[in-house]
């Protein structure tokens, strides 16, 4: 299955007062640059806006960085819920699902392309095949 190659951002982000609040903030430019660096990983790997514990160090995201995206609401801070058998931790990115592709609803997108396409093979052949037969 094609994964997306592009992930939506909004044309005001810039003009929002939670960015201006952040870019105000000392190294808030470096954590925004991070904040996207999170989201489009995660929308290339239809994680659905789940940032696994790990990869802050594995994408050499400075705490600092991390303390100002979860302090400005960018990042939400995933906790074990023992008594919902929940053992995430990590990060979830705040209204992922509201502007980017969930997995979900990639995967039936790509089931119903592979249909459509089924469909249209199928067409095709029995096109050719009739072609063939009235030929003879």
């Amino acid at each position: 299955m094609r994964k997306p190659r592009y992930a939506n951002l909004d044309v005001n982000l810039f003009d929002h007062p939670r960015t201006q609040a952040l870019l105000d903030a000392r190294h808030g430019a470096e954590a925004l640059i991070h904040w996207q660096r999170s989201l489009l990983w995660s929308v290339k790997h239809l994680t659905d806006g789940h940032l696994p514990a790990n990869w802050m160090r594995t994408h050499h995201v400075p705490a600092r960085a991390v303390r100002l995206l979860e302090d400005h609401e960018y990042w939400i801070v995933l906790h074990p819920i023992p008594e919902l058998n929940s053992h995430d931790k990590g990060w979830l990115i705040r209204n992922y699902a509201e502007w980017q592709v969930t997995e979900q609803q990639w995967t039936e997108e790509a089931l119903r392309r592979q249909e459509r396409a089924r469909k249209g093979g199928l067409a095709r052949a029995e096109k050719r095949r009739l072609r063939a037969v009235g030929e003879h």
